[in-house]
């Protein structure tokens, strides 16, 4: 029975004991993979005749058999690579995006668990031009030895297929490949530069944003107007007060023919003759009582 893609068995005994595995790709369905498997069953027979190992990849699946016991085992080899015979126009960028591209396709393959590793994704690269690349392990290897296949993968790159536009590397533990079309069946969300940010609001929210800051406005006038007034007119009294603190006068008793009135006129002098006449030359007569600075007469 195939359990997610993936078949292990072994048959016969001590020396003639045979180990097989055989692994589908992560996104083909169960009775292509049965299909592809048989296909490569008779490939490897004819191809690789009275071979105690061997190996053979084909699009949808990779089977494997030994004379040894290969569960469990990480091994790179044997191996083989492939790519296209196109390279890339803007090679600096196209080598760039591809590298981002690689590794997080290959993290993603190494977080799977015992049944599936096995990862794919897009992206947009120089000239509009995407990206497809897909990274499997035999889910009967670790993480960590996931990890160890395919950077030994990626490593090959450089020499088999520097700036080419598609390439496969195939281990026996492990594959990686990249193309300019898309060669699998599983829908990818495309890894592209974060989205430009959201558009300016609509007219009507810019009118209503505008009314709020005139009530805004108007409330602050409003408010502020009255303070404006009540400083102005402290400022006034301050400047009354002082100005007539500045200038003292003179209260005093002034009796006419007519009435009695209480008058204040400023800074009231008069010279020695005229007081003396006013008081019949300081009679006693005229003499109302002792103050803190002398005697107080009254003028006539």
């Amino acid at each position: 029975e195939i359990t997610y893609g993936f078949y292990n068995f072994t048959y016969g005994v001590d020396t003639n004991k045979v180990y097989a595995i055989g692994l589908c790709r992560g996104d083909v369905n169960p009775q292509n993979c049965r299909k592809c498997l048989n296909n490569s069953r008779l490939l490897l027979t004819q191809n690789c005749p009275n071979k105690k190992e061997a190996l053979g990849w084909i699009d949808d699946c990779m089977l494997r058999y030994s004379n040894r016991s290969i569960f469990g085992l990480m091994e790179t080899a044997p191996g083989t690579s492939m790519w296209s015979p196109f390279k890339a126009t803007d090679v600096d960028e196209y080598n760039k995006v591809l590298g981002k591209l690689l590794d997080d396709v290959k993290n993603e393959a190494v977080s799977g668990d015992s049944m599936k590793k096995f990862a794919t994704a897009n992206v947009t690269g120089p000239n509009l031009q995407e990206i497809y690349c897909l990274m499997q392990c035999t889910p009967d290897v670790s993480s960590m030895d996931c990890n160890q296949c395919l950077d030994e993968a990626i490593a090959r790159l450089p020499t088999c297929c520097e700036d080419k536009v598609g390439a496969r590397v195939i281990r026996a533990s492990c594959t990686l490949r990249y193309e300019k079309y898309k060669f699998y069946e599983i829908t990818d969300q495309p890894r592209q530069p974060p989205p430009p940010p959201p558009s300016s609001p609509s007219t009507n929210h810019t009118s209503s944003s505008s009314q709020g800051k005139t009530h805004l406005s108007r409330t602050v006038i409003i408010i502020a107007i009255p303070i404006v007034i009540a400083v102005l007119v402290l400022c006034i009294i301050c400047t009354y007060l002082r100005l007539r603190m500045k200038k003292p006068s003179l209260t005093t008793k002034i009796t006419s023919e007519d009435e009695d009135e209480i008058t204040t006129v400023e800074s009231l002098q008069l010279d020695f003759d005229t007081i003396r006449v006013a008081t019949n030359d300081f009679n006693d007569s005229n003499k109302l009582g002792e103050g803190g600075f002398g005697a107080v007469y009254q003028a006539r």
